[in-house]
Order: C-alpha cells, then sequence, then structure tokens
C-alpha cells in the first residue's frame, strides 16, 4: 500500500519539474549592461597564434552582434 502512494506523488512532482524546465528567462536591459561590461571585447597582437586570433574574433562578433 505504501508503495501505490509514493507512485501517486511521483507523477505530479516529475510533471513540476518537466514543466519548470521549460520555463524561459526574460533578459532586462540591466543585464545586458551588466554582460557587455563585464565581457568585453579582447584584443590581440602578432604573437597571438593563428587559433587564438580566430577564437578571440568568434568572441569580439558575439559582442558586437549582443552588445551594439
Amino acid at each position: 500500500m505504501r508503495s501505490r502512494s509514493r507512485n501517486w506523488l511521483t507523477l505530479p512532482l516529475l510533471a513540476t519539474l518537466l514543466m519548470a524546465g521549460c520555463q524561459t528567462a526574460t533578459v532586462t536591459s540591466a543585464t545586458d549592461r551588466a554582460v557587455c561590461s563585464i565581457f568585453p571585447p579582447i584584443t590581440y597582437s602578432k604573437a597571438d597564434t593563428a587559433e587564438t586570433i580566430i577564437q578571440i574574433r568568434r568572441h569580439n562578433a558575439g559582442y558586437e552582434s549582443y552588445c551594439k
């Protein structure tokens, strides 16, 4: 009998957890400003490897598209 009561509790708990996983977060302009101030564009030099420069350019492209 005790096993059945646990099964009845499992289904509502599982449904609640699944619905919570679908919730989307809202982004405010304050959040945007915080993100953009924490992750500014990165500079590179001639001493950096080609792979490092590619990664920096990708980061900076993301910054440009999100923060500008």
